[in-house]
């Protein structure tokens, strides 16, 4: 399936509902590709997202982005790296205003 077109979060949740990490593996090259035209939050948010995923699918979530990022952009590797040191409650999806809903499937939505 092509991804390029899809929010970062829907990618996410199509990994939640297909139970498959590839599909998440997909949302950070996604991510990858798009860093450089977010900005901060945008990019920590989706962080967030993806994080929040991987342990939905009993991955070790730190571990994943940082396996995962060994083929990213610069600029993503180094926010990985200073997400995964950030306290485990900074790192929720709900401290950056989403949340899951299951209405009528899976999806994660913005919830400010």
């Amino acid at each position: 399936m092509d991804y390029s077109g899809m929010l970062i979060e829907d990618i996410a949740a199509q990994g939640v509902i297909k139970q498959d990490k590839n599909i998440l593996i997909e949302a950070v090259k996604q991510l990858s590709d798009r860093i450089n035209h977010y900005d901060i939050y945008d990019a920590i948010s989706e962080l967030a997202i993806i994080h929040h995923t991987a342990a939905k699918l009993g991955e070790d979530a730190d571990n994943f982005l940082i396996v995962n990022s060994y083929e990213c952009e610069q600029r993503l590797k180094e926010e990985i790296e200073m997400f995964v040191k950030r306290k485990p409650e900074d790192k929720t999806i709900k401290a950056m205003g989403y949340k899951e809903v299951y209405e009528p499937e899976f999806k994660y939505v913005f919830s400010f």
